[in-house]
């Protein structure tokens, strides 16, 4: 249970240092939301459309390249988990999603 307590107000100037007043700038409602936004923004030079993902990617994070209209590519991890990455696919990808 999350009890309501007030928000306080106090300006710590963060988004001015982010994005300076002429830059660009959007509020989403979620990362996945965020992502879409991105990739609207990618494609409207991207030919390619091919995300190259991490295979333990949540199904939900892929539904924002989908709905993009990107076709996916999966790369896996090793027991280190660093990412494992085939050379030829990279040659074939226009987007590559990184979590660390």
């Amino acid at each position: 249970m999350f009890y309501y307590e007030p928000c306080k107000v106090a300006e710590n100037g963060y988004f001015e240092r982010v994005c300076p007043p002429d830059g660009d700038l959007a509020f989403t409602m979620s990362g996945r939301c965020g992502l879409y936004y991105c990739l609207e923004d990618i494609m409207l030079h991207d030919t390619r459309r091919v995300a190259y993902v991490p295979m333990y990617t949540c199904e939900t994070v892929l539904g924002s390249y989908e709905k993009a209209g990107y076709q996916l590519k999966f790369y896996d991890i090793d027991e280190n988990l660093r990412s494992v990455f085939d050379p030829a696919a990279l040659d074939e990808i226009s987007v590559l999603s990184l979590c660390g």
